[in-house]
Parts: structure tokens; C-alpha cells; sequence
């Protein structure tokens, strides 16, 4: 029992050493040996624990859908309307990326990723689990009056989506000069007001 304690904490802490080191270093470049030694292991250890690199990507994007998945639950369970729940589930996806930011490189990186077959799944599925909640959540938040009746759940979703792509992309290439969650926060809740049935002004975002 203690041997495989071990060895799943050794894989946690290969896994972590990839997301620190995705912080500064891109997909591409990022090898083997390197993790080791940012791990303290030998390289033949390292494939002990995982037999092949597409291994540690697949175990590394699937510890980024855990945590994403973790930071949504908690946003859900924030109180509030459907649109404050709206404007918290984005605001968790920033704070997730705030926190860890090697996620841009993992997902922004097409035609690029030394494991691609393997990530691909993982992103869209990651992709598609924030899309769901975002349109079921817009959903709700215009059947109870808090959104436009002309809009369709599935565009306030796309629209709030973009938003949250397009900031961290800009976070990302600014070399993350600015608060990302400070700056969704005001643009959300910017296009929050816009999408707002009448009288924008009264949709608060304290």
C-alpha cells in the first residue's frame, strides 16, 4: 500500500512539475529530461511512472479537466440568480488560469502539441463541459428575466466565451501584465448589462 502511495504521488508531482514548467515554456519544447530534473528523478525513473511522454500530457490535461471541473461546482454553488451564477462560472474559469497558467499553452496550441491525438479529446471535452454549463446557465438566467428574450441561450454562451478566450489571449501575449480575473470580471459583466432585457444600468455586478 505504501509503494503504490508512492508512485501515485510521484505521478502527482510529475504532473505538477509539467504545469510549472508550461508557465514559461512551450509544449513543443518542453522535455523529458527536463521534467526530471525539475522533479529530482532520473529519465528512467520518470518512464517508470509514465511509459511515454503522450502518457504525461494525457495525465497532465486530465488533472487540468479535474480542476476545472472542481472550480465550476464551487461557482454553481455560489448564491444568487442564474446570471450571477453565469458571471461566477466565468470569473472561475479566469481565476483557474490566473492560478494555472500553463492551461493557454496546453489548449492554445494546435498543430503544434507534441501529443496532439492524445490533448485533443481532453480540450474539446473541456471545451464543450464550460459551453454546457455557460448555455444551461443562460438559459435559466433569460426564462427568469435577467436576459434578453431575443437571445438564444446558445449565443450568450458564444458570446461569454469569446470574451473569456480573447482576454486570456491578450493576458497571455502581454506576458500576464494584468489582473485577468479584474479585467473578465468588468467585461462580463460589461456584456452582462448589454444582453440585459431593459435598462442596463440595473444589472449589478457588485
Amino acid at each position: 500500500m505504501t509503494a503504490r502511495k508512492s508512485a501515485d504521488l510521484r505521478r502527482a508531482d510529475i504532473v505538477e512539475a509539467v504545469l510549472d514548467l508550461l508557465a514559461s515554456v512551450s509544449p513543443e519544447r518542453l522535455s523529458t529530461s527536463r521534467i526530471a530534473a525539475k522533479v529530482g528523478v532520473s529519465h528512467g525513473a520518470l518512464f517508470r511512472h509514465f511509459p511515454t511522454k503522450d502518457d504525461i500530457w494525457r495525465s497532465v490535461m486530465e488533472e487540468v479537466e479535474h480542476r476545472a471541473q472542481r472550480a465550476w461546482a464551487k461557482a454553481s454553488e455560489i448564491g444568487g440568480g442564474p446570471r450571477d451564477r453565469l458571471r461566477m462560472l466565468c470569473l472561475a474559469q479566469l481565476g483557474l488560469i490566473e492560478q494555472t497558467p500553463a492551461i493557454p499553452a496546453l489548449v492554445m496550441a494546435p498543430g503544434r502539441h507534441v501529443a496532439e491525438d492524445s490533448v485533443r479529446p481532453i480540450v474539446l471535452r473541456l471545451m464543450a463541459g464550460l459551453m454546457d454549463r455557460m448555455v444551461a446557465l443562460a438559459r435559466q438566467a433569460k426564462a427568469a428575466g435577467n436576459l434578453r428574450g431575443d437571445l438564444q441561450p446558445d449565443d450568450i454562451a458564444a458570446l461569454l466565451l469569446g470574451i473569456l478566450q480573447g482576454l486570456v489571449l491578450r493576458w497571455s501575449l502581454s506576458g500576464r501584465g494584468f489582473d485577468l480575473v479584474t479585467e473578465g470580471d468588468r467585461l462580463v459583466c460589461l456584456q452582462l448589462r448589454l444582453m440585459a432585457p431593459s435598462q442596463p444600468q440595473e444589472v449589478s455586478c457588485d
